[in-house]
């Protein structure tokens, strides 16, 4: 064991990432797979998914009659009879829109049914699955690092507690001045309302562009004020970082994709992408060997040959330096109760998953778009032995 854990400081690595990559079906090298195949892939990631407790709906209603802050009961009645599932409106959000929370977590799957109902229906707007809760501590640093680098929001987003501020903004009318005398005393800056927007908000003007902490911490004086139902600061918004890789945009890399956005249940790279693309760090692949590949070529290491039997070996070596992979093809003879099969240039697969160039208008979109691969060999014609692919992991 100390061993096992020395590897993992000195590579900064992992069985486990080759493991879990292998769990997920990208296409690097041109080769059949089976619908089968593809079926158990998804249902792994479906499997270590993370739970989902609740969904974000906007009513109809409530954009039509400015009734923000309430939740209509029979709706939540017949929703939760439609779906035989207990239903409970957790808190309203400044959009007007109800979080509707189960009584019990859900798959990604049937979180998605759910939302897909609501949107059928013609009293919603929208719905989409709340991911807050379920969202993992490195997501929330992520947007809580990327909302601290926001230094130029120049305007709030309010609605006023006041209903006929709110059908005001619904008629696109105007305010008097006493609103902004009213907001500047409140907000302790020279801000103004500049117009009206969506569901009964006002676009309100602050004295100057500042980072988002200073324009939030006006927007919270507002509502603890009592002035303002919501405020939030008006922050730009960026798309997520896309790999123009025709793979990836093509569907074969589902794995990678987001189970809130799209129909497959996938690793949400692209919002880890929007953080960082990766390290120059290494990952080991424990697997077949590796062919360079103009995807990672200028990343792989020279890597180690594992298997003892020069037999297995199919390169007519035993253990040496170095982990091309000759093919783990055999015939019908050659390993005992398994049929003639071709190579399965598996650990090639395993490390474009892992580590191709992202971005590059070509093949597919890696994990990681800097690491270095390390090849571990230790499968050979007729598999492995179980103590050489533990020597290869130390």
């Amino acid at each position: 064991m100390p061993a096992k854990r020395r590897s993992t400081y000195k590579y900064g690595i992992v069985l486990s990432a080759a493991l879990a990559a292998v769990a997920f079906s990208a296409q690097l090298i041109a080769k059949d797979s089976t619908d089968e195949g593809m079926v158990e892939s998804k249902g792994l990631a479906e499997a270590v998914a993370p739970p989902y407790s609740a969904v974000t709906v906007l009513l109809r209603s409530v954009m039509a009659d400015g009734n923000a802050g309430t939740s209509p009961s029979d709706f939540l009645g017949e929703l939760s009879a439609v779906l035989a599932l207990d239903l409970s409106a957790s808190r309203i959000e400044s959009t007007g829109a109800v979080v509707l929370r189960f009584a019990y977590p859900l798959s990604a799957q049937e979180a998605r049914q759910i939302v897909g109902s609501l949107r059928l229906r013609a009293d919603v707007v929208w719905a989409e699955i709340d991911r807050r809760n379920s969202e993992g501590s490195v997501a929330k640093v992520a947007r809580e690092k990327a909302l601290e680098q926001i230094d130029a929001v120049t305007h709030l987003v309010v609605t006023f507690r006041q209903p006929s501020a709110q059908q005001k903004a619904r008629q696109n009318s105007k305010l008097g001045p006493e609103w902004d005398a009213e907001l500047q005393k409140h907000a302790g800056e020279g801000v103004h309302i500049v117009r009206p927007t969506v569901n009964g908000a006002w676009l309100v003007e602050l004295p100057s562009p500042m980072g988002f902490a200073e324009a939030n911490a006006i927007a919270e004086r507002l509502v603890a004020s009592g002035l303002a139902l919501y405020a939030d600061p008006d922050f730009p918004v960026l798309p997520h970082l896309t790999p123009t890789d025709p793979v990836f945009a093509a569907a074969p890399q589902w794995n990678l994709y987001s189970p809130l956005s799209t129909n497959y249940v996938g690793i949400e790279a692209e919002e880890a992408w929007d953080s960082t693309t990766g390290s120059a760090g290494t990952v080991a692949v424990v697997d077949t060997g590796v062919l360079p590949h103009p995807e990672f070529s200028a990343r792989l290491l020279q890597g180690y040959t594992f298997i003892s039997s020069a037999t297995n070996s199919h390169d007519g070596l035993a253990r040496h330096p170095g982990a091309l992979d000759p093919g783990d093809w055999h015939s019908a003879t050659e390993c005992p109760g398994k049929s003639a099969a071709s190579s399965s240039w598996h650990g090639t697969h395993v490390a474009g998953i892992i580590a191709a160039a992202g971005n590059n208008d070509t093949g597919i979109a890696g994990v990681n778009w800097h690491t270095k691969v390390l090849p571990v060999r230790v499968l050979g014609t007729c598999s492995g032995r179980t103590s050489d692919i533990l020597e290869g992991m130390q």
